[in-house]
């Protein structure tokens, strides 16, 4: 598995580094990383899959026998559904951040039809209200997206039926509510939401 990058990015990180006094032992793949806070050895080695729903990629690494046998990244995650949002309710991406984080669901069926958020106006524009089951509505298509592309990269890799641990999600993205339900839907294996170990 060769994983490479590029060479002035890296040195342009490492100055930035050096000139605050810190030094760069080693540059390491992001969902690696990732897979060495929320893993441990008996899921890399009897198989899982791991989704990093970040800012601007999700990223995917498949474990089995104690190595990667398949990585990828896709280029849609958490910053895609804020831009819905913003561009649905014609807020600003602060306020559609804030929205995402506060009252973000997964799955329309499982959202508070009672529950009335308040949007506030900015810049001399009125103030609205929206329902959770209207958020719900703009997230769910993308989350749904984002987990069904993830879930064509497992079947492409060849160990679908080789992950004894299911597939775990961590990263940003993975704190939306009901996600676990939805994505147990899509994968229709065990899944867990993955949070670094102490």
């Amino acid at each position: 598995h060769l994983v490479t990058s590029l060479i002035n990015v890296e040195k342009d990180i490492e100055t930035c580094f050096k000139k605050m006094g810190i030094r760069i032992t080693c540059f390491v793949l992001e969902p690696l990383a990732s897979s060495y806070s929320v893993l441990d050895q008996n899921e890399r080695n009897l198989g899982v899959a791991l989704i990093d729903i970040g800012g601007g990629t999700t990223d995917i690494v498949l474990y089995h026998d104690g190595g990667i046998q398949h990585s990828r990244a896709i280029p849609l995650a958490g910053q895609n559904i804020t831009l819905d949002i913003s561009y649905r309710f014609k807020t600003t991406l602060e306020q559609a951040e804030d929205l995402k984080h506060s009252y973000g669901g997964s799955k329309r069926e499982l959202a508070n039809e009672n529950q009335i958020i308040e949007i506030e106006g900015i810049r001399g524009r009125e103030s609205k209200s929206i329902s959770e089951i209207e958020l719900c509505e703009v997230i769910e298509p993308r989350i749904r997206e984002i987990l069904e592309l993830a879930y064509d990269e497992i079947k492409k890799s060849g160990f679908e039926n080789k992950l004894n641990f299911g597939v775990i999600i961590t990263g940003g993205g993975s704190q939306l509510r009901d996600l676990v339900d939805l994505a147990q839907e899509i994968f229709s294996m065990p899944v867990r939401i993955g949070y670094p170990e102490v």
